[in-house]
């Protein structure tokens, strides 16, 4: 039994994914100076953490692990949920157009093009979605996992698997989204434990 071990390598990961995907990355109003490490930036987070403050103008992407639970018929399987916050100032909620893959100030937009914007959250949504719902964990070994596009005949075992999502009110300025994959670990895959 692997005991959480496969835990750490998931969460290497997703911020690999995360930090690989530059729509995602100027969603989240990185700017191309700020640092590639996630923590260092204060705007990606692999743990729960809420804004440092209330007048903060920003959006941030938490994400982490809960549940753990073992199947009732084998021990070895562990149900976890991958969770998503997007958490964002409700004067971000609002994001400029996507045009390809350049994000456009909406100041630039004629006004017959202008309407309707993109909110935000809902375009976090779709990158993280695109990135993770149904996608295969294959484990290489007890450090090395990678998502992968998955068969229409494989079994739901290793997949990460979309749930429904939930808003959030996290303060009086910051509102989001919470959303969860769950996927049913196979702790038998060549981890130590």
């Amino acid at each position: 039994m692997a005991y959480y071990s496969e835990l750490n390598p998931i969460i290497q990961e997703v911020t690999s994914k995360i930090m690989s995907n530059d729509r995602l990355k100027k969603l989240l109003r990185f700017k191309d100076s700020d640092s590639l490490d996630p923590i260092v930036t204060g705007k990606i987070f692999p743990f729960p953490k809420m804004p440092d403050s209330d007048t903060k103008q920003d959006c941030i992407l938490l994400y982490y692990f809960t549940g753990g639970y073992s199947s009732k018929n084998n021990f070895a399987y562990r149900e976890i949920k991958l969770q998503f916050d997007i958490i964002c100032n409700l004067d971000f909620w609002w994001t400029d157009l996507f045009l390809g893959n350049d994000l456009i100030d909406a100041a630039n937009i004629p006004d017959s093009k202008k309407y309707p914007l993109n909110i935000r959250v809902y375009s976090i949504m779709n990158e993280l979605d695109k990135m993770f719902n149904y996608k295969l964990i294959t484990f290489f070994d007890a450090e090395t996992v990678k998502f992968s596009e998955t068969p229409n005949n494989s079994s739901t075992m290793n997949k990460l698997i979309a749930e429904p999502f939930n808003m959030m009110d996290y303060s009086y300025r910051f509102y989001g989204v919470r959303m969860s994959y769950s996927v049913m670990l196979n702790s038998n895959n060549k981890c130590d434990g």
